[in-house]
């Protein structure tokens, strides 16, 4: 898989990584997760997961949704790991939206409507 900059923040944050290219499942490590509900596509450098809502195109974004920084701030953050922050034209695919798929259209999940949380 290389050495992809989404990859190595989300090992720097200690979250689970994919174990393959292209769309995986994982844990989001945003919230309380027991299950894989979040999807990471590594090629692409986005994250979603489809239990909190967090998304991002880019690992840069990511850092700014989840420690609440500005661009600049984040760029600051993932240079003193080691990786530059980068704006992506997929950023505005990921645009934050809680329940959308990688391109921008809305899921259709029938075994959602009605399930109730378990804890």
């Amino acid at each position: 898989m290389g050495d992809q900059p989404l990859l190595v923040l989300l090992e720097h944050w200690g979250w689970d990584t994919p174990t393959r290219d292209g769309w995986c499942s994982v844990r989001c490590g945003h919230h309380e997760d027991s299950r894989a509900s979040a999807r990471v596509n590594l090629d692409e450098g986005a994250y979603i997961c489809l239990a909190c809502g967090l998304s991002a195109g880019s690992p840069a974004t990511l850092v700014m949704r989840v420690k609440g920084l500005t661009w600049q701030e984040a760029n600051a953050y993932l240079t003193t790991i080691g990786l530059s922050g980068e704006r992506s034209g997929r950023d505005e695919q990921y645009n934050g939206k809680p329940w959308t798929k990688h391109h921008g259209t809305r899921f259709k999940q029938p075994w959602h409507r009605g399930r109730k949380a378990t804890t």
